[in-house]
């Protein structure tokens, strides 16, 4: 996955509940927030700033998609 300038993307923020076996414990009903990238690192392609839409404290975020599960919702096209 390419991230661009331009994208509209939603990462997981975090989950409302989470569920246990002996074995696990994982994370049920995900909250996701939205935002646009605004700035692709040169360095390390996979890091980003976005301005978030649904953040309630910051507009700018720093993700980084080895390790914020982050998705394309809609790409920039060229031209």
């Amino acid at each position: 996955m390419q991230l661009k300038q331009g994208d509209l993307i939603r990462w997981l923020s975090h989950h409302r509940a989470f569920e246990a076996t002996p074995d696990t414990v994982r994370g049920i009903d995900p909250v996701y927030r939205h935002g646009i990238i605004i700035e692709v690192s040169d360095i390390k392609k996979t890091a980003i700033v976005a301005h978030c839409f649904d953040c309630e404290k910051m507009n700018l975020v720093i993700l980084d998609s080895d390790y914020d599960c982050i998705e394309i919702v809609s790409s920039k096209q060229n031209g």
